[in-house]
């Protein structure tokens, strides 16, 4: 079977690359956290364990179900966007769960596609409608796109037009904000687009990324995310993670719906990276600043980039490959980002300055063969206790949350369970 690794979440079939990133990834945990000026992170990752209260600021408190934590990895969380306390997570091998209030109780609701895997299921994308909450999109690892209608109570395969094999595992997701019909997939087979709800898909090819036949053996450019700009859904942005491709990957935009694309990676380091088969700008996230679309951030393997003129260029503002990156509901000034592997970094000036954002977070900075001991604290608390090997059990975050319904909590999927942290703010 062909090995398969995971950076930043992301799968990667092709067994060169195997050696290659496990190299950048022992680079990334020997740094010391230099940020944009090359001063080293303002405040020093905390060891978890501290029983922490939801009226915490700034200190993570773990949320997910014991099960989660000591069973398997999150990999995706989505925040319902007008119901506090109502979040989706897509775990393995548990699959999808879902809370209603605040993470106390949990149910699984992935029965459907449970019975059809071959193994654990891992669901990298997980994205609720904002104009109909009860609609979701989930993608599910080798299972491909599944809607529901009910907040995510139940489950439909909606996998007409999507290509097989690596093409089967969505990772992305986008609704015009529009039309709740109009969706937008980012696979590791492309990106594709559905004008009916997810019923049928139409691949988007023209201007974009082409990878290769897509099949299970074949390289393939994986579209790790996708905004739409809310004052004009005819732009879309897509960031693309392009594994193996001689071509560049980054960013694309398109200014007519999706028809045509051209990249948008002026100011972007881009080339082969300091090993083979990567490249610099491959991009593992995008986002857009809620309170003004022109302005946007990406993160990819060379660093944080910042648009303020909608793409058309960009400036680095931070050195290091970083993962997932969110910009804050209330106040545009206010950025998180996952840093490679496990930590979360904050800027409270718009990027220009970055400090580290991981107080309450298990640590990954042990020498390979130590063991660490985690005890964490359950929101109906009872206490359980953890031993973590930094090389054996690898922490590694995954995806951030918001939501308008809940503006003071940011929410994160990491290998070891869900994080919920209360924002100590800034000025607005």
């Amino acid at each position: 079977m062909m090995p398969v690794i995971k950076f930043f979440g992301f799968r990667i079939f092709q067994p060169r690359l195997v050696a290659a990133i496990a190299t950048i990834m022992s680079i990334v945990l020997a740094n010391s956290g230099c940020g944009r000026n090359g001063s080293s992170d303002e405040q020093a990752m905390s060891p978890g364990g501290e029983a922490n209260t939801s009226t915490t600021q700034d200190t993570w408190q773990q949320i997910a179900p014991q099960e989660v934590v000591s069973e398997g990895a999150v990999f995706s969380v989505a925040a319902h966007p007008e119901k506090s306390g109502t979040l989706i997570a897509g775990t393995r091998p548990q699959g999808v769960l879902v809370t209603v209030d605040g993470g106390k109780h949990w149910r699984m609701t992935s029965e459907e596609f449970e019975s059809t895997a071959n193994q654990g299921i891992n669901s990298n994308g997980l994205l609720f409608s904002k104009q109909d909450p009860d609609i979701v999109y989930a993608g599910i690892e080798r299972l491909g796109i599944w809607k529901s209608l009910d907040g995510g109570s139940s489950w439909v395969d909606k996998n007409i037009g999507i290509a097989s094999g690596n093409g089967h595992n969505a990772v992305s997701f986008a609704i015009s904000p529009d039309d709740v019909n109009t969706v937008f997939a980012g696979t590791d087979g492309g990106l594709y687009k559905s004008v009916n709800g997810g019923a049928t898909w139409q691949r988007l090819s023209n201007g974009l990324p082409s990878g290769a036949t897509v099949t299970d053996n074949d390289i393939h450019s994986t579209v790790t995310a996708i905004a739409v700009n809310p004052d004009n859904t005819n732009v879309i942005y897509a960031a693309f993670y392009a594994v193996g491709v001689d071509e560049t990957a980054g960013v694309y935009k398109s200014i007519d719906g999706g028809d045509y694309w051209s990249s948008a990676n002026v100011g972007i380091e881009t080339g082969p990276g300091d090993e083979p088969y990567l490249r610099k700008e491959y991009a593992f996230d995008l986002s857009l600043d809620p309170r003004d679309p022109d302005t946007l951030y990406v993160a990819t393997l060379s660093g944080i980039y910042k648009s303020v003129n909608a793409g058309e260029s960009w400036v680095r503002q931070y050195t290091e490959a970083c993962g997932d990156i969110l910009v804050d509901t209330l106040n545009s000034n206010q950025v998180y980002a996952i840093k490679a592997p496990g930590s979360v970094i904050r800027s409270d000036d718009g990027g220009n300055t970055w400090k580290d954002f991981s107080k309450g977070l298990p640590r990954d900075d042990l020498p390979s063969g130590n063991s660490q001991e985690v005890v964490v604290t359950l929101p109906d608390g009872t206490e359980t206790t953890l031993v973590l090997d930094s090389a054996e059990d690898g922490i590694f975050g995954f995806r951030l949350a918001a939501t308008p319904a809940d503006p003071e909590h940011i929410y994160l999927a990491m290998s070891t369970g869900i994080y919920r942290v209360r924002i100590a703010r800034g000025e607005i």
